[in-house]
Formats: structure tokens, C-alpha cells, sequence
């Protein structure tokens, strides 16, 4: 069962990204890249945030230990 989330959720993500190329394919250059500039700013800032707050919940755990 998990076995299957998993697998559409990796097929839901594949079939939006290609789509996406897709669609601005087709857009002016100029418009393009500012789309895409957008979506790269939101995905680094995504990620850095999942990862500053994975650390966090690090240190939060050596600091409060739980006996």
C-alpha cells in the first residue's frame, strides 16, 4: 500500500513538472525565465527551510532530552 502512495506521488510530481515544461514551451523567452526564476527561488527557499528546521528539531532534542 505504501508502495503504491508512493509511486503516484512520484507520478503526480513527473507529470506536473513535464506539463510545466510543456506549457512554456511554447511561452515568449522573457516570460519563461521569469516563471522559472520564480519556481527555482521558491524551491531553494523550500528546501533550505525544511532543512534549517530539521536541524533545529536537532538541537531542540539535545537540549530537552527525554528520559
Amino acid at each position: 500500500m505504501r508502495s503504491m502512495k508512493l509511486r503516484m506521488r512520484s507520478w503526480i510530481m513527473l507529470a506536473s513538472m513535464g506539463g510545466t515544461t510543456l506549457v512554456l514551451d511554447t511561452c515568449n523567452p522573457a516570460v519563461r525565465d521569469t516563471v522559472l526564476g520564480g519556481v527555482e527561488a521558491a524551491s531553494t527557499s523550500l528546501t533550505t527551510t525544511l532543512i534549517q528546521a530539521f536541524f533545529e528539531g536537532l538541537a531542540e532534542d539535545e537540549e530537552n532530552p527525554v528520559i
